[in-house]
């Protein structure tokens, strides 16, 4: 707990790098900052960077090709400013052998710093500085804001093009197709089949032709027969007059070209139809995306979409912002999720008994968690959110986050950027002028996979006893009192960078299985288990 406790006051930095890390690469540095003053750098970013040679105006995370030079700004996960301020301060003359890195403050050498204050929002104009065009040079990945030549008739052409859809919303046919489990694998097949794997003109995310919404409407009988395993389903609680949600929003990150296209998972959407509908021409060009006609609390439609099978379930519900009570807000979302929670499943051989399908539900209110925890005790009641079981294990997300971006923004302008980079990958100005245009994703080239944009990174979840440093021959594998830090610097070998785990616990009084609580970039000297999983920045 105390661990969970130290890395809930993680934070996204940003400063100059010492002198000392000049010339270094970036894993290099990354080594240098984590050993000699206990902060993660996770990316660079030069305002002074040119769009020529491809190279990006923006964060670069986790890039190997990036040398430290002097200008160049480090985005740091630490406690505090001061934490990522030592980077800056930090002296080889003066502070090679401090025994406590916590007494290091500038020195008055003069290979020192020249000490002013280091204030963050100095650095608040950097990314807008960044987006300016250099000798008008517009590079294929280039963050440049100038428009390529004819990318209005593009737009004119979508917009044609679209209009020709079928979109007339109707009901499903009474009888199913003659062969669905066929047609389910022609159509994940169909991008595949004479080369029609596309991405989209900014060449982050899958791509496909327009489809009207009768051709992925399902109802019950339809959807027991189409077979499901491995997807995600996602619960949208909703009224066919309530504002929509920006379900795009939600599937894009899913869809992205980082993923390979055998490892993309099919959506299931389950809500109503009519409101469903409304959201579609946003997600039309998005593949292995099935909407089913019915209603979340119903259990025999969660039954329908192979909820025992998913992968994971997301809870969503459109919010009317007209309840009196807060607790109001979240009653439907509460209640989707108590209800899977409560569903009894058939458990083969082979399969756990205690196996928990993970569900992941949208709050409004952070005082509505403790409404999902299972802990019965009264200590609930006063309790922090983020202290509280659901919120632990992930299974929660609250608006507050949002709001906690926005805060962090202001002193640190990066923080935005690098959360968009995580979820979206290499953002396009053309790509975003065309969302705003309200056409949707455009098409662009046929997928392949070996013209990818170098810039983009993964976050992915390895666990310990599989990851690539088992392979170290300094690293002894075969105990068990591996610590966190030895992990960490042979991730850097392995050019990954190590933002957290996920770790096993039993709460107390508990009757239910052993949960995964999320701990972000604890103590070095933690000591690993073998069924510990780590979370990893990496291309």
């Amino acid at each position: 707990m105390h661990d969970y406790l130290q890395g809930c006051h993680m934070e996204l930095h940003s400063g100059p790098f010492t002198a000392a890390c000049h010339g270094m690469t970036f894993f290099q540095a990354a080594e240098f900052c984590y050993s000699k003053l206990n902060v993660v750098l996770i990316g660079t970013f030069s305002p002074a960077r040119t769009a020529q040679n491809g190279t990006q105006n923006g964060p670069l995370l986790c890039n190997a090709n990036v040398r430290i030079e002097g200008g160049c700004i480090g985005i740091f996960l630490a406690r505090s400013a001061i934490h990522a301020r030592r980077v800056h301060w930090y002296c080889q003359s003066c502070h090679e052998k401090l025994p406590d890195i916590t007494q290091l403050a500038p020195c008055n050498c003069e290979n020192g710093v020249r000490v002013k204050q280091l204030d963050q929002v100095s650095y608040r104009h950097l990314w807008d500085h960044s987006h300016q065009d250099v000798n008008n040079a517009v590079p294929k990945y280039s963050k440049t804001r100038r428009q390529p030549l004819g990318w209005e008739d593009a737009l004119m052409h979508k917009i044609r093009s679209d209009a020709t859809v079928e979109e007339n919303y109707s009901q499903p046919s009474s009888s199913p197709p003659t062969n669905p489990r066929h047609a389910k694998f022609m159509r994940k097949e169909s991008v595949h089949a004479n080369t029609q794997i596309c991405l989209d003109v900014s060449r982050n995310f899958y791509w496909c032709e327009s489809r009207p919404f009768a051709s992925v409407l399902l109802d019950r009988r339809m959807a027991l027969d189409y077979p499901l395993s491995g997807h995600i389903v996602v619960l949208i609680s909703s009224h066919p007059d309530d504002p929509p949600m920006g379900l795009r929003d939600f599937v894009v990150p899913m869809r992205s070209s980082r993923i390979p296209y055998d490892e993309v998972k099919e959506i299931v959407l389950l809500g109503n139809a009519e409101y469903l509908h409304r959201e579609w021409p946003q997600l039309r060009n998005l593949p292995l995306v099935t909407v089913v006609d019915g209603d979340p609390l119903n259990r025999a439609d969660l039954r329908a979409v192979s909820i025992k099978t998913a992968s994971v379930c997301v809870v969503l519900s459109a919010w009317t912002g007209k309840s009196v009570d807060p607790v109001l807000d979240d009653k439907t979302a509460v209640l989707t999720t108590l209800n899977v929670r409560a569903m009894p499943f058939d458990h083969p051989e082979g399969m756990d008994a205690h196996f928990e399908l993970p569900i992941v539900t949208a709050l409004q209110h952070n005082r509505n968690v403790r409404l999902l925890s299972e802990d019965a005790s009264s200590e609930v009641e006063v309790r922090e959110s983020f202290m509280m079981e659901p919120f632990m294990c992930g299974q929660t997300v609250t608006i507050s986050a949002l709001y906690s971006l926005i805060s962090t923004s202001y002193f640190t302008p990066l923080a935005v950027p690098v959360v968009e980079h995580l979820l979206y990958g290499f953002q396009s100005p053309v790509m975003e002028s065309y969302l705003a245009e309200g056409v949707g994703l455009m098409g662009g080239d046929e997928y392949n996979p070996d013209e990818l944009s170098p810039y983009n990174i993964r976050v992915r979840l390895i666990t310990v006893r599989d990851g690539p440093w088992t392979q170290s021959h300094t690293l002894n594998t075969s105990t068990t009192n591996l610590s966190y830090g030895e992990l960490f610097v042979h991730a850097l070998h392995s050019s990954m960078v190590c933002l957290g785990i996920s770790r096993m616990f039993q709460p107390e009084n508990a009757t239910t299985a052993p949960k995964r609580i999320i701990i972000s970039n604890p103590p070095r000297q933690t000591v690993l288990r073998w069924d510990d999983q780590v979370y990893v920045l990496t291309k």
